[in-house]
């Protein structure tokens, strides 16, 4: 309302906290965007061939979310659900952490926000250090807090020690990813016939991936119905949708009409993109549309005809 926004939990906050990137937003379906609309306008200024640079990248471009969902671990971001029963292990964040903020808050009113504020700046700093420890410094620096610590510890008892095991999804996301770059690269070195169609399965493979992973991950507080399907759908999870969708008939379109790829190697031109680093191994894909060459004529001769 005016200069505030109101969140899932009713709480008023500031809308200048859209550019406040430390708390989040910076998510990987915008990057995506980012480096396509970027790569498009420089590809588009050099007069470059967009699908064989677009393949040429496809299967490394997933990568960077591989190693990121490492930093996701670290930090504690993108975490699971509860773990139940698994026969497998899971992750446990300590008090403070973000999965921590959120089972907190959700044993607690927006009155609460102060006092989490505390804790999690103090674990920053503490890392080990017992919930009633942290209380107990955050009080003793701000005594205004004492009253809101004595009312929170009973609610957070069962999460004085950290959270629950939870579902490893930054793993399962990065160690997918894996599996779809090495996809890929064999399908673009070894099955692709046309151009482009490396770079839409990408999308066709990764779409799916992050729904799956999605539907196993905690740190969502708002979700989508669609008409006629109950389902809470995750932002992410409608992204993946429309990638997908849209990947699907692209893919036939470039099966059914798409620009072949040359059978064998040609003799190189200037220009060329070698065998190596071309959309598909045997095939020289020409980086810029082929100019159209002035028909040649004949040098004139003095010499007599025979």
């Amino acid at each position: 309302v005016g200069d505030t926004a109101v969140d899932v939990r009713g709480a008023h906050v500031p809308l200048t906290r859209i550019f406040d990137l430390s708390g989040g937003g910076l998510t990987y379906f915008g990057s995506v965007l980012g480096v396509l609309l970027s790569c498009g306008a420089w590809l588009y200024y050099r007069k470059v061939r967009p699908l064989v640079v677009l393949d040429l990248m496809a299967p490394v471009l997933p990568l960077g979310l591989a190693f990121g969902r490492l930093g996701c671990t670290a930090f504690g971001c993108c975490w699971g659900r509860e773990l139940g029963g698994a026969p497998w292990p899971g992750f446990r964040f300590p008090p403070g952490s973000p999965s921590w903020r959120q089972m907190a808050e959700e044993r607690l009113s927006c009155e609460f926000d102060p006092l989490l504020d505390a804790i999690s700046h103090h674990t920053l700093h503490e890392r080990g250090a017992s919930l009633q420890e942290v209380l107990k410094e955050a009080v003793t620096e701000t005594p205004a807090l004492a009253r809101l610590a004595k009312e929170a510890l009973p609610r957070l008892a069962d999460i004085a020690h950290g959270t629950p095991p939870l579902h490893p999804a930054q793993l399962y996301e990065g160690l997918g990813i894996l599996l779809v770059v090495i996809a890929l690269w064999v399908y673009r070195e070894r099955f692709q016939k046309r151009l482009g169609q490396c770079f839409v399965l990408v999308f066709l493979l990764q779409a799916p991936l992050r729904f799956a992973v999605e539907h196993l991950r905690r740190d969502h507080g708002v979700f989508f119905r669609l008409p006629g399907l109950d389902y809470p759908f995750t932002e992410s999870q409608i992204v993946a949708l429309v990638f997908f969708l849209g990947a699907l008939p692209a893919f036939a379109w470039l099966a059914a009409r798409g620009e072949p790829l040359a059978e064998g190697p040609e003799p190189a031109r200037p220009g060329d993109v070698s065998p190596k680093g071309s959309a598909v191994v045997g095939a020289r894909v020409p980086l810029a549309e082929p100019a159209h060459a002035e028909p040649a004529h004949a040098e004139p001769t003095d010499a007599a005809p025979a």
